[in-house]
């Protein structure tokens, strides 16, 4: 019987070593994400940025081929 309970005893720190392991493995894919979530929303901020800049820009152009079309 003392066997039985060393053998559970060691099955244990197996298992809590493997739980261990895996909130580890769970906490680095987590960390992992938040940095992919935080590059995502930098190109997002930096797209939205060149959309905006181009949405002026065709906005001057518009309104300048608007105004050579009322000359002609």
């Amino acid at each position: 019987e003392a066997s039985s309970e060393t053998s559970s005893d060691e099955d244990e720190e197996i298992m809590d070593a493997s739980d261990t392991t895996s909130w580890k493995r769970l906490f680095d894919e987590l960390k992992d994400t938040q940095l992919y979530i935080k590059d995502i929303r930098t190109d997002y901020q930096g797209v939205q940025q060149q959309l905006t800049n181009m949405t002026k820009k065709l906005s001057k152009f518009s309104s300048m081929m608007l105004s050579v079309m009322l000359y002609l």
